[in-house]
Protein backbone atom coordinates (compact mmCIF):
# COMPACT_ATOMS: atom_id res chain seq x y z
CA UNK A 1 0.00 0.00 0.00
CA UNK A 2 1.30 2.99 -0.94
CA UNK A 3 0.85 6.31 0.30
CA UNK A 4 -1.36 9.20 -0.90
CA UNK A 5 1.02 12.37 -2.11
CA UNK A 6 0.53 15.31 0.39
CA UNK A 7 -0.09 18.54 -1.22
CA UNK A 8 2.58 21.01 0.57
CA UNK A 9 2.30 24.72 0.73
CA UNK A 10 5.38 26.18 -0.77
CA UNK A 11 6.04 27.34 3.09
CA UNK A 12 5.74 24.26 4.05
CA UNK A 13 8.37 23.01 0.91
CA UNK A 14 11.17 25.57 2.15
CA UNK A 15 14.19 24.72 4.42
CA UNK A 16 13.53 25.67 8.15
CA UNK A 17 15.82 28.49 9.78
CA UNK A 18 18.55 27.73 11.09
CA UNK A 19 18.28 23.55 10.05
CA UNK A 20 20.07 23.57 6.67
CA UNK A 21 22.91 20.98 6.59
CA UNK A 22 25.22 23.69 4.50
CA UNK A 23 28.30 24.01 6.48
CA UNK A 24 29.80 27.45 7.33
CA UNK A 25 32.47 28.69 4.46
CA UNK A 26 34.37 31.90 3.51
CA UNK A 27 34.64 32.99 -0.42
CA UNK A 28 37.91 30.29 -0.17
CA UNK A 29 35.24 27.59 0.50
CA UNK A 30 37.39 26.76 3.45
CA UNK A 31 34.81 26.16 6.58
CA UNK A 32 35.17 28.20 9.56
CA UNK A 33 36.41 26.80 12.52
CA UNK A 34 36.39 27.26 16.32
CA UNK A 35 39.66 27.82 15.90
CA UNK A 36 39.06 30.94 13.85
CA UNK A 37 36.88 32.74 16.16
CA UNK A 38 39.86 32.14 18.93
CA UNK A 39 41.81 33.80 16.46
CA UNK A 40 39.82 37.09 16.10
CA UNK A 41 38.65 37.05 19.87
CA UNK A 42 34.93 36.49 19.15
CA UNK A 43 35.29 33.46 21.68
CA UNK A 44 38.24 33.07 24.37
CA UNK A 45 40.23 30.07 25.59
CA UNK A 46 38.45 27.87 28.40
CA UNK A 47 34.90 30.03 27.21
CA UNK A 48 31.81 28.01 28.25
CA UNK A 49 29.16 26.46 25.93
CA UNK A 50 25.72 24.98 26.95
CA UNK A 51 22.83 23.28 25.65
CA UNK A 52 20.05 21.98 27.65
CA UNK A 53 19.14 18.56 26.08
CA UNK A 54 16.23 15.96 27.45
CA UNK A 55 16.16 18.34 30.50
CA UNK A 56 20.42 18.02 31.37
CA UNK A 57 22.24 20.84 30.44
CA UNK A 58 25.75 19.88 28.97
CA UNK A 59 28.66 22.37 28.93
CA UNK A 60 31.63 22.44 27.08
CA UNK A 61 35.11 24.29 27.34
CA UNK A 62 36.29 26.01 23.86
CA UNK A 63 40.05 24.48 24.26
CA UNK A 64 42.83 27.14 23.15
CA UNK A 65 43.84 24.44 19.97
CA UNK A 66 39.89 24.94 19.13
CA UNK A 67 39.07 21.61 20.71
CA UNK A 68 36.08 21.18 22.71
CA UNK A 69 36.13 19.54 25.88
CA UNK A 70 32.89 17.77 27.28
CA UNK A 71 32.25 18.64 30.78
CA UNK A 72 30.44 15.57 31.86
CA UNK A 73 32.57 12.89 30.14
CA UNK A 74 35.75 14.82 29.67
CA UNK A 75 35.61 13.75 26.28
CA UNK A 76 37.30 16.12 23.70
CA UNK A 77 36.25 16.66 20.30
CA UNK A 78 37.54 18.68 16.92
CA UNK A 79 34.30 20.39 16.57
CA UNK A 80 31.09 21.89 17.80
CA UNK A 81 29.20 19.58 15.80
CA UNK A 82 31.20 16.48 16.85
CA UNK A 83 30.69 17.24 20.43
CA UNK A 84 27.05 17.60 19.95
CA UNK A 85 26.76 14.38 18.30
CA UNK A 86 28.74 12.55 21.13
CA UNK A 87 25.69 13.84 23.60
CA UNK A 88 23.19 13.36 21.67
CA UNK A 89 23.88 10.25 19.07
CA UNK A 90 22.50 12.21 16.07
CA UNK A 91 23.09 14.54 13.34
CA UNK A 92 23.34 18.05 14.70
CA UNK A 93 24.90 21.75 13.41
CA UNK A 94 26.92 22.47 16.38
CA UNK A 95 27.03 26.43 14.92
CA UNK A 96 23.17 26.55 16.49
CA UNK A 97 22.72 23.89 18.49
CA UNK A 98 25.72 25.14 21.02
CA UNK A 99 25.32 28.57 23.28
CA UNK A 100 27.64 30.94 25.23
CA UNK A 101 27.17 33.91 26.76
CA UNK A 102 28.03 37.18 25.18
CA UNK A 103 30.20 40.38 26.95
CA UNK A 104 26.43 41.78 28.08
CA UNK A 105 25.84 38.40 29.85
CA UNK A 106 23.27 37.37 27.10
CA UNK A 107 23.09 33.76 26.00
CA UNK A 108 23.76 33.73 22.37
CA UNK A 109 24.16 30.59 19.57
CA UNK A 110 28.07 30.22 18.38
CA UNK A 111 26.00 30.83 14.77
CA UNK A 112 25.41 34.63 15.67
CA UNK A 113 29.36 34.52 16.52
CA UNK A 114 29.71 32.73 13.07
CA UNK A 115 27.90 35.83 11.58
CA UNK A 116 30.18 38.39 13.63
CA UNK A 117 33.09 36.53 12.26
CA UNK A 118 32.33 36.38 8.55
CA UNK A 119 31.41 40.24 8.78
CA UNK A 120 34.60 40.86 10.20
CA UNK A 121 37.13 38.65 8.58
CA UNK A 122 36.03 40.05 5.25
CA UNK A 123 36.95 36.14 3.99
CA UNK A 124 40.92 36.90 4.44
CA UNK A 125 42.48 33.34 3.82
CA UNK A 126 44.60 31.83 6.58
CA UNK A 127 48.67 32.85 5.76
Amino acid sequence: IKAAPQNKTPEETLPKPGLSKEKPKDKNSRRVTVKDLLEVGLLTPNQKIFHVYRGIEYEGLILPDGMIKLQHDESIHKSLSGAAVHITKHSVNGWIWWKTMDEKGNEVLLNELWKSYINISKFQPHE
